[in-house]
């Protein structure tokens, strides 16, 4: 650039030559995973805890040119939990209930005991009878409380009742 300062008389004049360099922004484009309820501190030290794009810029120490972060927040996924197994047994069989979706279990019975951290055990119900198992997620550290019922029908009682005779004569089967 060439410029030209002039005196009010027109007459004197300064020319100034300005060689002008503009530096770019430099951008970048981050992703981070946080718990529902965390927070996330951006590179300018701005702190956010919602999932979303986020927009953070970072001015150099001359003002003019800054560095733009695009952060992508995300929440951690937890795995589907649940537990497995018959839902109902006749008296006097068993069940295998199995937990799923975290990497520890423990089993309450009905009496406040709590087993040893296992993913499945063999049940024996003598009555309908519902069984807790508290699932901890390897993600965001959460436990869940998941409740699973196994029905017990009785035994059927059958009554065969005779209402016909066969008779046998000579190897022929007659039913009367």
């Amino acid at each position: 650039y060439n410029d030209t300062v002039r005196t009010m008389k027109g007459c004197d004049s300064i020319i100034t030559r300005l060689d002008l360099t503009v530096l770019e922004s430099i951008t970048e484009n981050k992703t981070a995973l946080i718990c529902q309820g965390e927070r996330y501190t951006l590179p300018s030290g701005r702190v956010v805890q919602t999932a979303g794009l986020h927009r953070d810029v970072m001015h150099y120490a001359n003002g003019c040119d800054s560095l733009i972060t695009m952060v992508q927040i995300n929440y951690k996924q937890t795995p589907p939990r649940g537990v497995t197994g018959m839902p109902a047994v006749c008296e006097g069989e068993n069940t295998l209930l199995t937990a799923y979706g975290g990497d520890r279990y423990k089993w309450l019975s009905a009496d406040g005991t709590i087993s040893p951290d296992q993913s499945s055990i063999r049940v024996s119900p003598r009555v309908t009878t519902t069984y807790k198992v508290v699932i901890t997620t390897p993600v965001c550290g959460f436990n869940d409380t998941i409740s699973t019922t196994v029905a017990v029908h009785p035994k059927p009682v059958i009554n065969i009742n005779k209402t016909n005779d066969i008779e046998c004569q000579t190897g022929v089967a007659r039913i009367s």
